[in-house]
């Protein structure tokens, strides 16, 4: 490192800053990343950033942050462009300029990275630093969903429930209301518990809307509670219990509160 070698000095400020081999020590992890990050070492420089933004083994310097994240994000360092991207979305050490943040947001999604893809599709969704543009919105949830990203999939159930972006569909909604709940998103599981009592896009099933009730109540969610609560108390799905009927029921109006 001390002959200008990038890799050691990167390597070097690895050592100090997360106290490898050595103590930990944040000023020197400074120094060293900086003189990587002025060879150009893309870690190097992402790093840097990031300890200019928190303050780090150095004051906070929001403009410097920037700074960097835009030198590692233009060599393509794609956790740099989304840091990039959201600096100037919330104007954080630059100007505010959506437009600008949407671009990295999008250079980020193009590379695969999935919360980029759900930001993408959401500004699509939204217009926000972009013109509306549902179509777009869908084709960006669906990248992340196929990521396994429970967000995007829920979003990309309810544009198949309504028809938004794309032609209605209401058996690719239950299937993507399915992936989200698996993964315990409480309003998919609640929609899809809706889905199986009505039979919309799944046959009726009210043994398994009471299960997906169940599950979204359990984390909370206050309709979910209601609803469990009648089926308890009418015998919808499962048989008649006054006593966990009155349990959800108290559940929900605790909720509320």
């Amino acid at each position: 490192a001390d002959q200008g070698h990038a890799v050691a000095q990167f390597n070097l400020a690895l050592k100090y800053d997360e106290g490898e081999g050595v103590e930990v020590n944040k000023a020197k992890a400074f120094e060293w990343y900086q003189k990587a990050a002025e060879q150009g070492d893309i870690s190097a420089q992402f790093n840097l950033a990031g300890m200019y933004f928190n303050g780090d083994g150095i004051e906070v310097n929001k403009a410097k942050a920037f700074e960097w994240y835009k030198k590692a994000a233009d060599q393509g360092q794609v956790e740099a462009q989304l840091r990039l991207a959201g600096l100037y979305y919330r104007g954080d050490g630059v100007a505010v300029d959506k437009a600008k943040a949407f671009e990295w947001f999008h250079n980020a999604a193009n590379q695969g990275q999935v919360d980029a893809q759900v930001t993408v599709a959401y500004l699509h969704d939204y217009g926000d630093g972009v013109e509306v543009d549902k179509a777009k919105a869908f084709e960006w949830y669906q990248r992340a969903a196929n990521q396994g990203h429970e967000v995007a999939q829920f979003n990309l159930a309810v544009m198949y429930f309504n028809g938004d972006g794309v032609a209605v569909d209401k058996a690719n909604a239950v299937e993507w209301y399915q992936r989200a709940a698996n993964q315990g998103h409480a309003v998919a599981q609640f929609n899809l518990a809706l889905l199986y009592e009505k039979g919309e896009g799944v046959a009726v099933d009210k043994a398994k809307a009471v299960e997906w009730y169940k599950k979204a109540a359990e984390q909370g969610h206050v309709a979910a509670q209601t609803k469990l609560s009648e089926c308890y108390r009418d015998g919808v799905g499962v048989e008649k219990d006054l006593e966990l009927s009155t349990h959800w029921l108290l559940m929900s109006k605790s909720s509320r509160v």
